[in-house]
């Protein structure tokens, strides 16, 4: 397998630009007299950068997913304790009332 072909793990393409950004090529992952590190540790470092914003959107997505279903089950949560509270009473009750307001406004909050 060529060098170019080797997969180098993110820690040492990091490992790599800390050498290269301090011009110290010892220790350095990439460094070969036979490959030519100054075309590789770019590509590299690309690769990097693409795979590690491909996670952070997948990991967005799945935030806004869970926040979705968070945000469901606390409206269902407040729909069945405004059922329970007015369970009984009639629609013109001071208590409906005000409970179905109180309830009105905590579910436009959690929006």
């Amino acid at each position: 397998m060529k060098p170019t072909e080797r997969k180098f793990t993110d820690e040492e393409i990091e490992k790599a630009l800390e050498c290269c950004s301090s011009y110290d090529c010892d220790g350095c992952p990439l460094y070969s007299p036979t490959i030519n590190c100054v075309i590789l540790l770019p590509q590299k470092a690309l690769e990097l950068v693409k795979r590690q914003s491909e996670q952070i959107e997948a990991l967005k997505e799945e935030v806004n997913r869970l926040s979705f279903w968070n945000h469901m089950r606390r409206t269902a949560v407040i729909d069945e304790f405004a059922d329970r509270l007015c369970e009984g009473r009639a629609s013109n009750d001071p208590v409906v009332i005000a409970a179905k307001c109180l309830l009105k406004e905590m579910t436009e909050e959690i929006k």
